[in-house]
């Protein structure tokens, strides 16, 4: 009298699927089943073939310690952002890097934007060497070269304030605007009154938490994060060969790492936050 064969619970199939993968090693594992019979018990059970995912949990890591952001790595697979967290979600690596790969701390200072051929035009006739300023800001306005005294629209790719967001946020109200042009470029850290050492302070602080909560700004450090210029380093907020202003003196300091920064008013700030527009006048920087 032969030994009924016992036929795996729909759990137990699927255990089995995610440590052997196909139906041949399956069956092999259960004890010498053939591979038509363990796919027979796949589809009476409702569990398609194992199917490899599109991206490895390598791929995704990789890309996420080298960016740091659902956007930036999302744009490498040519995916969304929100495409991206799913994709994080799925291998639970849910925690920000606590730093970037160093590869993305290259980039070429000879490179060019695509360009048209009325830019290639001008540039022919003010042709000159231009410094790193120059070429960055060229190469945000989509142009082939800025000179001095130009004046030039442009899209930063960092906006960073720190307690004086409170200042911030007034002027921000006060020329009508409800939403902020991008959350993910604005950052926030507290750090230059911490712990807040007044009453005063101390409500200036709420309001910021209220306005990082209400317009969804996920890159808010609080008060025990750090020194604010060191944070957005850290943190991987800006990148070489990124546009970075800030409503402090010291944000020309990111320029350690081939990236363009400069300090900016409240008002304008308030602008930047609304629009996501930031005039250049380009300066004779030698």
């Amino acid at each position: 009298m032969t030994n009924q064969m016992r036929i795996p619970k729909k759990e137990e199939l699927l255990e089995l699927q995610a440590k052997y993968k196909t139906d041949r090693k399956i069956g092999e594992a259960l004890g010498g089943v053939p591979e038509y019979l363990v796919a027979y018990w796949r589809r009476k059970k409702g569990i398609s073939r194992y199917s490899l995912p599109k991206y490895s949990k390598e791929q995704i890591k990789d890309l996420w310690e080298r960016y740091g952001s659902d956007e930036k790595a999302g744009a490498e697979l040519s995916i969304s952002k929100s495409g991206f967290y799913k994709w994080r979600k799925i291998y639970d690596l849910m925690e920000k890097p606590k730093a970037l790969k160093f590869q993305q701390l290259e980039f070429p200072l000879s490179g060019r934007p695509e360009l048209s051929a009325s830019a290639v035009a001008v540039r022919g006739s003010k042709a000159g060497r231009q410094t790193i300023a120059q070429k960055l800001l060229a190469r945000k306005a989509g142009k082939a070269e800025v000179h001095p005294g130009e004046i030039v629209n442009v899209e930063p790719d960092l906006a960073m304030s720190h307690d004086n967001a409170g200042l911030v946020i007034k002027q921000f109200r006060q020329i009508g605007q409800t939403k902020v042009w991008n959350p993910d470029r604005i950052v926030i850290p507290l750090d230059h009154r911490v712990p807040a050492e007044s009453e005063k302070t101390a409500t200036a602080h709420k309001s910021i938490r209220e306005f990082v909560k209400e317009q969804k700004i996920t890159n808010f450090y609080d008060i025990k994060e750090g020194i604010c210029h060191q944070v957005i380093i850290e943190k991987g907020h800006v990148l070489p060969g990124q546009l970075a202003v800030g409503t402090d003196s010291h944000t020309t300091s990111y320029g350690c790492l081939g990236a363009l920064s400069t300090g900016i008013g409240a008002t304008e700030m308030a602008a930047v936050w609304a629009t996501g527009a930031g005039v250049s006048e380009d300066s004779d920087s030698g």
